[in-house]
């Protein structure tokens, strides 16, 4: 988990709601710029992801992410994470010419066999007419968020009202009466850093966990925190026997930091409708690594017509003190303005992912008061979850760490 003895990494862009695939944030603190503190300073040190602007990132129409290079914010952008980013002075004369020329070399080579891979790839971001969307307003139809005039977070980007005390998310979503439909999730925390950094993937043993514990019955949707590049997983776990590793789509990773979560939906059975990342929560100075975000996409089974918003969330630092900057009130919250945003009468929701908050924070008993509590693991005391909406349980499943320091948790659904 982040937090631990990891590599010094610079942080993410401030208070932001992305609304595409693997584009940087434009940073803005609704609230007003604080007074500056060491941490500030730090993070601001660190230019935002190319791709910014001052209006997020529109969902945009189908766009095979690995095969053009030239698309802005594209995974060839962060595929060489800021390598040919050399600080001007640290290498003197000829031998800083050659190691720009050497990383540039690097850069074509990595960009030629990125638009020969993409042009064999099946897995690509959503298609369809999709609208933008934000954290400002809802999208038309969706159940909405009714904010008291009493806020929490006060003085930071992630200020926000509280719920009014009528706002009702079950009677919002019109929960419809015998769920029938099974929905097979999974959230893993893939400790990037130190299975696929250090440890060099760990002969796929992620992939091969994955694999193995959907021989009988493939992954409906897998949410995946602290994770660089979904396909490295999905290629695993291919090799190791899953048949179906190219029928998924992907959202995220938004970057390699806190920015690394990322959802997979099995795209034979489930269209997406609408996607984001958005940002909701931020680390607090005593252990602050950047932004927090909450990666969304509303789907649709194309056989039943069911429909459901699909959530995965990472959490604020501290573990021993959830919530980060703004406390676990305006956490909790964020999260449920984002579901209220999205979500429309007859949605199931799911949301899932490491909330570095354990099932006696004061996070995670805010959202129980509109949301039911699934399932939860037992590291770092419970920190990873399942939250529920307009859906049953039907299976529970821990099925270890497979070589990361989370276990990965399974949760077989059933909805309506």
């Amino acid at each position: 988990m982040l937090g631990e003895t990891t590599p010094p990494r610079p942080g993410a862009a401030s208070g932001s709601d992305a609304e595409a695939l693997l584009v940087g944030p434009p940073i803005k603190n609704v609230a007003g710029t604080p007074p500056q503190t060491p941490w500030q300073a730090r993070r601001e040190k660190s230019p935002p992801v190319s791709g910014a602007s001052d209006q997020g990132l529109l969902s945009g129409h189908t766009r095979d992410v690995a095969a053009d290079p030239s698309t802005k914010g594209s995974r060839l952008d962060r595929g060489v994470w800021r390598a040919g980013l050399v600080p001007p002075g640290l290498v003197p004369g000829l031998l800083g010419l050659s190691v720009l020329l050497s990383l540039g070399l690097i850069a074509a080579l990595f960009a030629l066999a990125s638009q020969h891979r993409g042009a064999n790839e099946t897995i690509r971001v959503p298609e369809g007419d999709f609208k933008p969307t934000g954290v400002t307003k809802p999208v038309p139809g969706a159940v909405g968020y009714n904010a008291s005039s009493a806020t929490v977070g006060n003085g930071h980007w992630c200020q926000i009202g509280m719920p009014k005390s009528d706002w009702n998310l079950t009677q919002r979503l019109q929960c419809k009466a015998a769920p029938q439909l099974r929905v097979k999730s999974l959230t893993y925390n893939l400790e990037w850093w130190k299975l696929f950094g250090q440890k060099k993937g760990n002969g796929g043993s992620a992939g091969r966990l994955i694999a193995e514990s959907s021989r009988v019955e493939p992954y409906d949707l897998m949410a995946f925190q602290e994770c660089n590049d979904v396909q490295r997983v999905l290629a695993d776990a291919e090799h190791a026997g899953m048949v179906n590793s190219r029928g998924y789509r992907i959202l995220g990773p938004l970057d390699p930091f806190t920015g690394a979560v990322a959802l997979a939906w099995l795209d034979t059975k489930w269209k997406a409708m609408m996607f984001g990342i958005t940002g909701v929560a931020e680390d607090a100075p005593s252990e602050w690594w950047g932004e927090r975000y909450v990666a969304w996409v509303r789907l649709q089974h194309r056989q039943t017509g069911a429909t459901l918003l699909f959530l995965n969330h990472h959490g604020p630092l501290p573990v021993h003190a959830p919530g980060g900057l703004c406390g676990p009130d305006a956490t909790a919250f964020q999260l449920l303005r984002v579901i209220g945003y999205h979500a429309k009468p007859g949605d199931a929701v799911l949301l899932l992912g490491d909330f570095n908050a354990n099932a006696t924070s004061a996070t995670v008993s805010r959202l129980a008061k509109h949301l039911e509590q699934a399932y939860e693991g037992k590291k770092y005391g419970g920190v990873d979850h399942f939250f529920t909406k307009c859906a049953e349980v039907a299976e529970r499943h821990n099925l270890g760490r497979g070589g990361s320091d989370h276990e990965a948790l399974s949760v077989v659904f059933k909805v309506r």
